[in-house]
């Protein structure tokens, strides 16, 4: 199983470096992807990589370059990779095994190491993964890579996604691409499982993934990763932005602290989780015992809390669903408050249940 997904990873991350090593000292990600001319707004590095938004007269585009790296470093390194991975495996550090495998100078090593990780990770994703300002990455069949950008919100707030210069070439590489994902997310995509939401590990940030596999989407197999925030803000932020007065934010306060009943709604991507999430994180103390139940996990009890957290699970033929963890969370000495992350089918029955016994509620509903 690990050699299967080391050959599908090295197809993917080669694929990316099949371009020539003129211009800006590096190389561009996908050979069909044209640079767009304009004038660089932003410029930062992320790894290895130099990203640049560059703007034109009617959007902005995202232009990634990776610079310092050799051909003949990514082609040492994709030949020792199952070297490197063993040796990592054995607790070597990472600097020290690139040097000595590879023999490169000690300067080299930091732009090595991020190659290393793009092949052993989830590819040509990688860079945006990586990236703080990126906030939604959007594959949708062969083609540019889309993102969100927190930099381009402010820029222009017209914008909703801009194109990359990431460029995935075929269909087969977008599927290989997405049973990576799901290898790595512990699920699979197929023609039974055809549609998958699930979160990567949190040590590769937790985020949250929608595969759609191309037989249901008309041969445009589409990927999108909702990436997880580090911290959402406190509420105290919040007012001193304008998101929301300090009365309201006081009324909030008093009525998740005498258990009462909050619903957030509003449509995707308007923040609701985020809101949630600093409401609880600013309020609810850490001794009240809280259940938290997620389609998948994004609110994660503080440290050292009393908090529990329930994700709903599936393989094979078992299938725990939201319903089941509602059960579950009123047989768990739940006395303060249930949250549930998003509320949108039988749950609500129980979570109305639990709110008429006296427990405190909190979730959210896509809605105008």
């Amino acid at each position: 199983m690990l050699r299967e997904r080391l050959h599908i990873l090295k197809k993917l991350f080669l694929s990316s470096v099949k371009t020539s090593f003129e211009g800006s000292g590096g190389f561009f990600l996908g050979d069909e992807a044209e640079l767009v001319a304009g004038e660089v707004v932003a410029e930062y590095r992320v790894g290895a990589y130099v990203v640049r938004l560059v703007s034109d007269e009617s959007s902005i585009f995202y232009q990634a370059s990776l610079e310092g790296v050799s051909r003949s470093l990514l082609t040492l390194i994709e030949s020792r990779l199952e070297d490197l991975i063993l040796l990592i495996k054995k607790g070597n550090d990472l600097g020290d095994v690139l040097a000595l495998v590879l023999g490169i100078p000690r300067e080299e090593v930091p732009a090595a190491a991020y190659v290393f990780k793009t092949l052993t990770g989830y590819g040509k994703l990688q860079l945006l993964l990586d990236d703080p300002y990126v906030t939604d990455v959007s594959v949708e069949g062969p083609g540019p890579v889309w993102v969100r950008h927190k930099l381009v919100e402010d820029l222009n707030p017209r914008l909703d996604f801009i194109r990359t210069n990431i460029y995935l070439s075929t269909l087969e590489e977008v599927v290989e691409l997405q049973q990576v994902i799901a290898s790595k997310c512990h699920t699979y995509v197929s023609t039974s499982n055809p549609i998958v939401d699930t979160q990567m590990p949190l040590s590769d940030g937790g985020h949250r993934v929608h595969l759609v596999s191309h037989i249901v989407s008309v041969k445009r197999p589409e990927i999108i990763v909702r990436k997880r925030s580090s911290s959402p803000p406190h509420t105290d932020v919040l007012v001193r932005q304008g998101v929301m007065p300090k009365a309201v934010a006081e009324l909030l306060k008093f009525l998740i602290l005498s258990r009462g009943s909050l619903i957030v709604a509003g449509p995707p991507g308007s923040g609701k989780t985020t809101l949630i999430k600093s409401l609880l994180y600013s309020y609810v103390p850490a001794d009240w015992k809280v259940v938290v139940i997620e389609d998948t996990g994004e609110i994660d009890p503080p440290p050292n809390s009393s908090w529990s957290r329930y994700v709903v699970f599936e393989l094979g033929s078992v299938r725990v669903d939201l319903f089941d963890l509602a059960k579950a969370a009123l047989r768990s000495s739940t006395t303060k408050l249930l949250v549930v992350g998003e509320t949108r089918g039988s749950e609500a029955q129980v979570l109305a249940q639990s709110l008429l016994a006296g427990l405190g509620g909190l979730t959210s509903f896509h809605g105008g």
